[in-house]
């Protein structure tokens, strides 16, 4: 996060997102840096000039306004995603004026770190913890072994249709090892392979309603 003041609104939803998300997470795998400068978002060179040239790929400044620049990791993608108000949260319309319009709010700003820090398509196994935590709870869910036949093209068009859903949906790959997450959603490795649509219920307990594609 880069903010002209660290006591001004934004940076105060900054912290406080980063505060409650290093308490729920164990794994303390994101990290939260915040960095006081009056240009706004310049380049990734830290005191470079606005027109200096930089890399490509990488963010020019300098900026206006309060940013947050999320680096994701080659598993989730890789690359920068900037944060902006076009990102609202699922159900975000619902929320009070003084939320929905609020672009640092730290709830927002929460949800915004936990999508994007997770590829568009999700290997279960990898990231279970993080799914839990994700503010995205409709899912297509992908029942395939790497190893099956036919793996190589399932994935490759569901992976074509996660890059349209991104944010709103996620999109999960479940391989017939994981017995539990089997057991929950009703399914059985002689099943596999399967395409499995989940809406979300109204409650933390509640499953929803799941539709089987194929």
């Amino acid at each position: 996060g880069r903010f002209i003041s660290r006591w001004s609104p934004e940076a105060t939803a900054f912290i406080i997102g980063a505060e409650e998300e290093d308490k729920r997470s164990q794994n303390r795998s994101m990290a939260y840096i915040m960095i006081l400068e009056n240009r706004g978002l310049g380049a990734l060179k830290i005191g470079s000039e606005a027109e200096e040239e930089v890399e490509t790929g990488q963010l020019q400044g300098p900026a206006i306004g309060p940013s947050i620049l999320l680096m994701r990791s080659e598993d989730a993608g890789g690359g920068y995603v900037h944060y902006g108000r076009q990102y609202k949260p699922p159900k975000w319309d619902a929320q009070p004026p003084d939320r929905r319009y609020s672009l640092f709010d730290p709830d927002r700003v929460k949800a915004w770190v936990a999508t994007f820090r997770m590829p568009k398509v999700v290997p279960l196994t990898k990231y279970w913890n993080k799914v839990l935590a994700s503010p995205v709870r409709n899912q297509t869910l992908l029942f395939s072994d790497d190893d099956s036949p036919g793996h190589s093209e399932r994935l490759a068009a569901f992976s074509m249709v996660a890059e349209r859903w991104f944010g709103k949906v996620l999109f999960l790959q479940i391989p017939s090892k994981l017995t539990n997450v089997l057991k929950y959603f009703g399914m059985k490795p002689d099943e596999y392979p399967a395409l499995v649509i989940a809406v979300a219920g109204n409650g933390e307990l509640d499953k929803g309603e799941m539709y089987r594609l194929f």
